[in-house]
C-alpha cells in the first residue's frame, strides 16, 4: 500500500474509534425491553407460532407472571 492509503486507513480507524459509544444498560431494563418485544411479536396479527412465544415467555417470566403480564396485560 502507498503511504497515502495507509494514512487514510489510519485516519478512518481513528475516526471510527472516536465515534464508538459504550452504553451500559441495567439487566432489569434489558429484561423489560426483551419481554416487551416478545409480547409485541407474540400479539402481532401475522404471528403463526404464538405457542412458541408463549413457551419462551413462560420460561423467562414463570407461569404466574406470564398470566399477569401477557394474558391480563398488566405492566411489567
Amino acid at each position: 500500500m502507498k503511504k497515502r492509503e495507509l494514512e487514510l486507513l489510519k485516519h478512518h480507524q481513528e475516526l471510527k474509534d472516536s465515534l464508538d459509544i459504550s452504553v451500559k444498560i441495567a439487566y432489569q431494563q434489558v429484561f423489560k425491553i426483551t419481554v416487551e418485544d416478545l409480547i409485541k411479536k407474540r400479539n402481532a396479527p401475522s404471528n403463526k407460532v404464538r405457542q412458541s412465544f408463549d413457551d419462551v415467555l413462560k420460561y423467562y417470566l414463570g407461569e404466574e407472571d406470564f398470566k399477569k403480564i401477557v394474558i391480563e396485560q398488566k405492566p411489567i
